[in-house]
């Protein structure tokens, strides 16, 4: 019997594999997929008039559907009809994280429901997980703008890919892999770039040969410094995909002459309030129809090629609407492309959402600690940072919250850091008396000097 249903089940995944991408995404994909398609070649005066209708319609929209942007407006002493140009968008405060965390209620429209939400959790690497939502329009928004550049790089629907994802995208850490067999994507669970571990996902991926690998730069890096280790063949892949966190120069280095790959750079962020992606012209471009993107230095408009904050509003998201998020990432506005016919503007990222590895006596290791005590229950701190001083041995700090039950929860907790990070440090459990933030509402989430000078490029 048992025999006869995992027969079923192959034959149901091979008819699945069959159908065509863009008809099974539906029609508001295919219709915003065909839209970009022809919006990569609008003129400058094209693209400024679609962003800014869109601007004003979701201005609009927040003054007349949440109290807290009513508020903002009315302490900033103008209405919508008075936002005419950006210069007055400017005039309305930056909103961060913290704000987010402080007023989601009220930044929630009236009619929520009716926006589609779509729960997102941001993933913790740089601070404490926040949740918010977005409409169902802005996510087929995004999926099209990620299409648009995969397409742009020569890889199209149904074509092998392997990505190389967060943990929280597996049912548990014992998970190694899972295919997707609607888009023919292979995902490898970073938990198991651990030493003990990762020989299951280096066969793995050896065997499905990809066309394209997407992934975290620090995931990417791990992947090949332990494919050198042990002494293995790289894995062969024409296109890397890096998502995410900071590109390093070290890193592109690294990438093409292990994976022979010609490497890319995708820029986005969990909250899903821009996408920057990088095309054969090497320019990082801001996806406009998406967001508005400033970049903000004391208050002001960065002149081009001026380091600022990362200042952004999604254009399509109406259930949870952030109007001038700021990422707490810092980057340099550069203009319009000079290798290229596309007029929407480029820009260099400067960093501020690295994620740290940390190094154990065997080479590097992911650390996945926030998505390991989410997953168990452990529900007794509010802030979490992983701090590493020395081979074996780390800091956990944590800020805790009504819940937390003492020398019982900091025992606890020593055991999963033991467990998630394979029993490679000891561990020590430092409380804080409040949350080690930056101004934009964010945290380094791990600290390790020994990984950085480890992972630092030669320069002989």
């Amino acid at each position: 019997m048992s025999t006869v249903i995992e027969l079923l089940k192959r034959s149901v995944r091979w008819r699945y594999h069959l159908i065509p991408l863009p008809w099974a995404y539906g029609r508001e994909f295919q219709q915003k997929l065909a839209f970009l398609e022809r919006s990569i070649d609008f003129s400058e005066e094209q693209l400024n008039e679609y962003v800014w209708k869109r601007l004003k319609n979701l201005i609009d929209y927040c003054y007349t559907n949440t109290d807290y942007y009513r508020d903002v407006f009315q302490s900033a002493g103008c209405e919508p009809g008075d936002i005419k140009t950006l210069a007055d968008y400017a005039r309305l405060p930056v909103t961060n994280r913290k704000v987010v965390r402080e007023n989601l209620s009220r930044m929630t429209p009236s009619g929520f429901e009716m926006t589609k939400p779509i729960k997102t959790v941001t993933s913790g690497t740089t601070g404490y997980p926040l949740t918010l939502y977005r409409s169902a329009s802005q996510e087929e928004l995004r999926k099209a703008i990620v299409w648009r550049h995969y397409r742009e790089l020569g890889y199209d629907f149904k074509q092998k890919r392997i990505t190389l994802g967060r943990p929280l995208d597996f049912p548990d850490k014992r998970r190694y892999s899972v295919h997707d067999v609607l888009e023919n994507n292979l995902q490898l669970n970073s938990f198991h770039l651990n030493p003990g571990d990762f020989e299951s996902l280096y066969h793995s991926a050896i065997k499905f040969r990809p066309r394209l690998l997407v992934g975290h730069p620090a995931a990417l890096y791990t992947f090949c410094l332990q494919t050198e280790k042990m002494g293995l063949e790289p894995l062969q892949v024409p296109l890397v995909c890096s998502i995410s966190e900071k590109l390093y120069p070290h890193h592109i280095q690294k990438f093409s002459e292990h994976f022979g790959a010609t490497v890319y750079d995708y820029y986005g962020n969990r909250e899903n309030t821009l996408a920057v992606t990088q095309f054969s012209c090497g320019g990082k471009h801001i996806n406009s129809e998406f967001g508005l993107v400033e970049f903000i230095k004391d208050g002001k408009t960065c002149e081009p090629g001026e380091a600022g904050s990362i200042v952004t509003t999604p254009l399509e998201n109406y259930s949870t609407p952030l109007l001038r998020y700021d990422t707490g990432d810092l980057g340099k506005p550069l203009g319009r492309c000079s290798n290229c016919r596309r007029v929407h503007p480029t820009m260099e990222i400067m960093g501020g959402r690295g994620k740290d590895v940390l190094l154990t006596r065997d080479g590097f290791i992911n650390c996945h600690l926030d998505t390991y005590l989410t997953r168990h229950k452990f529900t007794g701190a509010d802030y979490i940072q992983v701090v590493q001083t020395e081979l074996g041995r780390i800091k956990v700090r944590i800020l805790p919250n009504k819940e937390y039950r003492g020398e019982d929860d900091a025992a606890r907790l020593q055991s999963l850091a033991r467990d998630c990070l394979s029993g490679y440090f000891e561990v020590e459990v430092e409380e804080l008396t409040e949350p080690p933030f930056t101004e934009a509402g964010k945290m380094p989430y791990v600290i390790s000097e020994l990984a950085r000078e480890r992972e630092k490029p030669s320069t002989t």
